[in-house]
């Protein structure tokens, strides 16, 4: 490994070469060349800050404002590769506070190999540490909580993210759990099933007044039929009477005709003209005929409909049209409901697992009769749901026969009306076609003798006068006829006494109340009809408003089971997943059972938020009471909270823990407690090291602080190595360890120790190296005078290397 560093814009040095071909290479020169700043620097290139706490705020400000534009290259590393830096100190963060981690946008610039890579391209490679040497046991302590403190915060930060997630789904389900409560669904069921009895009860009224007005109109029928056959005499009267005023109308007319005839022979002033006279007055007889036979039979037709003129033909049509049609929608509704509900209820669901999907607002279909009416998958959920619950409501399967036999009879009303109507306008054809003949034998009459004319105009007129009455008098005819026919076609008038009897009595009524008694009971069937239909109305909405909170609540409890963060709720409660099957009862006992279970989450994550997310503070309190022992300084109030901290001991333990393993190492436990000591324990809150020999003896008890500064030098150095070999190492990563200002704390007994701990250190890790970074100490020029052989060449080197560059660079062994 090879180090090169150049300022190009600056007011710091930096150390310009250091070559690392040995495992341990010692670095010895004057003050003021920039070693601490160089191992800071190649630190910081590396993606770590090593510069952190109060205490350093104002070295940080220092190396950030003098440093300046720098270029720095590591070349030769294990792997053959080279990593280049360029930045300028000027941009980086001004607070220390805010330099906590370093970033890509520290650097112009950096490379691999002279392709362009990150800081985390670089950590793939190499990675370097600083460990200063005039920092003892305690802040290696202190540092040891600072850096579980930030592992704390990675994990804070993990689990807060994660408990984010879980949070925001829980929340979603506590929302949905708290706006559609369980005494609110069952409010709806309750209401739901009072609605529909209420409805079957409705249901069951108007059956009992649709044959109550049936038996009513049967009884205004025989009624009608016993006025009929009580007064049939009068029919035959009227009809004889007819027949007479026919004749003697038919007498006049033929003597008029007569008469028509002659002046027409009369006033004729050449034989065309008569004869185009004659044959229009042929044409008015056949159409005056015609004219007659169709009133004739529209009256029988009038008659058979039970209407009173041809002018009520069209709307009593249109009015049995449109009951009609509601009777046969009515028919299908019932036949064909539970196939299509079950149909609905299949496509609902594949629709709501598409708007599950993301597909809620894409258009699934295109009205051909409305191109601009597209319809979305969420639009056709909607209205295949509102069409299920109409469906739901429609009459119970009984209703079907009678809904049949009604579609049945106005089927055949239809066809009589539809038949009075082709009659009705064949009569006023035949009634035009009358119409013009009249002009044109007016038209006629005109070519003749003007005085014959008139007198032809006048008899005419007499002659139109007696056909219209002849007419009117064959349509009366044809309904008397009719009427008398229909009576003596039908039952004998005791039958019909009794018919009218039998209703009456099960009626409650006379004949005289008959009338009021059927307007009554029609006026109270057309309320009850709406009526009937107002609660249809509020059973779909009970049933739609209840479908739609169940069917919203399965489909986001759907969702969570499918996320990986509850789906441990799934696996721990299995009996809470949704079952489409279950009754809504067992449903409603889920709902009540999830609402506990999200209750128990909440109250769960709350206390992990109380006690788990502390631990970084703890571990920062911890090392603060630590350095606040060594300087003498106190905190009642922290000390107090830390002491309520159930975590507090466990804490240190761990910190206890890491002290022993300190001296786990042979020579460091041999060094420091003696050749005796077996097993060491160290007691954080008294600063207490103890070490027992093999039979629990205690052969040693020392404080920590009491340590010189070469003792605590060699443990720090031993410490903090421990503490980078723990960091989880990369494969083909170069680590380089620099021991700065370290050979100043170093006692001559401790140099053996050390050098052994090293050279264990380098043999576990071949491809590591460290730097030893010392000031220049010795007047190498007076020594070379005074030594000979290899220590006299190894200080001569020393001082040729001085004089060059004010620092030299040999291995450490050496």
């Amino acid at each position: 490994m090879k180090i090169e560093c150049r300022v190009v814009d600056g007011q710091l040095p930096l150390v310009a070469e250091i070559g690392l071909e040995n495992a341990v290479t010692r670095l010895e020169g004057d003050n003021g060349i920039g070693k601490t700043i160089t191992s800071e620097v190649l630190t910081i290139c590396c993606g770590q800050q090593p510069l952190r706490g109060d205490r350093q705020r104002a070295r940080w400000t220092s190396l950030r404002d003098l440093l300046g534009s720098v270029e720095i290259t590591i070349t030769q590393l294990a792997g053959g590769q080279s990593v280049a830096w360029r930045f300028d100190s000027r941009t980086w963060p001004q607070d220390l506070a805010t330099a906590r981690d370093v970033t890509d946008e520290w650097f112009t610039g950096i490379s691999i190999d002279g392709h362009s890579a990150s800081l985390s391209d670089v950590r793939q490679l190499v990675s370097a540490y600083r460990l200063a040497g005039n920092e003892g046991l305690v802040e290696t302590l202190v540092e040891e909580c600072e850096q579980a403190a930030q592992q704390a915060d990675v994990f804070r930060d993990a689990t807060e993210a994660r408990r984010s997630l879980l949070g925001a789904e829980i929340g979603k389900l506590r929302r949905l759990l708290n706006s559609v409560n369980v005494d609110q669904l069952g409010e709806l069921m309750h209401r739901d099933v009072e609605l529909k009895l209420e409805l079957q009860e409705q249901q069951q009224q108007d059956r009992t007044l649709v044959d109550q007005l049936k038996l009513a109109d049967a009884a205004l029928a025989a009624a009608a039929r016993l006025r009929d056959l009580t007064s049939d005499a009068d029919i035959q009267a009227e009809i004889d009477s007819i027949v007479q005023r026919r004749s003697d109308v038919r007498s006049e007319r033929d003597k008029l005709q007569e008469k028509v005839d002659e002046l027409v022979v009369e006033g004729s002033r050449q034989e065309e003209a008569r004869e185009k006279l004659e044959r229009s007055e042929q044409s008015v007889k056949r159409a005056t005929t015609q004219l007659t036979n169709a009133a004739g039979r529209l009256g029988r037709s009038l008659q058979s409909a039970g209407l009173q003129g041809a002018e009520d033909i069209d709307p009593e049509r249109q009015s049995v049209r449109d009951e009609l049609e509601r009777a046969r929608r009515a028919r299908r509704d019932i036949s064909l409901a539970e196939p299509l509900i079950e149909l609905g209820t299949r496509l609902l669901d594949h629709l709501e697992d598409a708007s599950g999907q993301g597909l809620g607002d894409e258009t699934i279909a295109i009205d051909a009769d409305a191109e601009t009416r597209e319809l979305t998958v969420r639009r056709l959920a909607d209205d295949v749901d509102r069409r299920r619950e109409q469906l739901a409501v429609t009459p119970d399967d009984p209703a079907l026969e009678e809904i049949s036999q009604r579609v049945t009879e106005l089927d055949q009303r239809l066809q009589q009306l539809n038949e009075a109507r082709s009659l009705a306008e064949k009569r006023n054809t035949a009634a035009t076609r009358l119409q013009t003949a009249r002009e044109r034998h007016q038209k006629v009459s005109e070519e003749l003798d003007p005085a014959a004319a008139e007198r032809l105009r006048q008899t005419r007129e007499q002659l139109s006068a007696y056909d219209d009455e002849l007419a009117k008098l064959m349509q009366r005819q044809t309904l008397l006829e009719q009427q008398q026919a229909d009576l003596e076609s039908g039952p004998p008038i005791e039958s019909v006494r009794a018919e009218l009897g039998a209703a009456l009595a099960s009626l409650s009524t006379t004949t005289g109340e008959l009338e009021r008694l059927h307007l009554q009971l029609s006026r109270t069937r057309s309320g009850h009809q709406a009526q009937l239909e107002t609660t249809r109305e509020q059973v779909a909405a009970v049933r739609r408003e209840r479908s739609k909170l169940l069917r919203e609540l399965e489909r986001l409890i759907a969702d969570l089971w499918d996320n990986d963060v509850v789906d441990s709720l799934a696996a721990r409660l299995p009996e809470l997943r949704p079952e489409s099957n279950a009754e809504t009862g067992e449903q409603l006992r889920r709902l009540a059972r999830l609402d506990q279970l999200v209750q128990r989450v909440e109250d769960e994550i709350d206390v992990f938020e109380n006690q788990v997310i502390a631990i970084p503070d703890l571990l920062r309190g911890l090392g603060g009471q630590v350095r606040g022992r060594l300087t003498g300084r106190t905190d009642a109030s922290a000390t107090a909270a830390r002491d309520r901290d159930p975590y507090l001991d466990i804490a240190k333990l761990w910190l206890s823990r890491i002290a022993e393993g300190w001296f786990a190492v042979d020579t460091v436990r041999e060094q420091l407690l003696g050749p005796d000591a077996a097993t060491v324990t160290v007691d954080i809150d008294d600063r207490q090291v103890t070490a027992v020999d093999a039979d629990g003896q205690i052969v040693a008890q020392r404080n920590l602080d009491s340590y010189s500064s070469g003792e605590q030098a060699f443990a720090f150095t031993r410490a903090r190595l421990a503490l980078i070999d723990h960091q989880a190492s990369q494969p083909g990563r170069q680590r380089l360890v620099i021991l700065d200002e370290f050979g100043a704390f170093v006692a001559q007994n401790l140099r053996a120790p050390l050098n052994e701990f090293l050279a264990d250190w380098t043999g576990q890790h071949p491809r590591d190296r460290i730097l030893m970074i010392l000031p220049a100490s010795e007047d190498y020029g007076a020594l070379v005078h005074e030594t000979i052989g290899q220590l006299h060449d190894r200080y001569t080197e020393r001082l040729r290397q001085l004089d060059e560059r004010r620092y030299f660079l040999e291995s450490w062994s050496e």
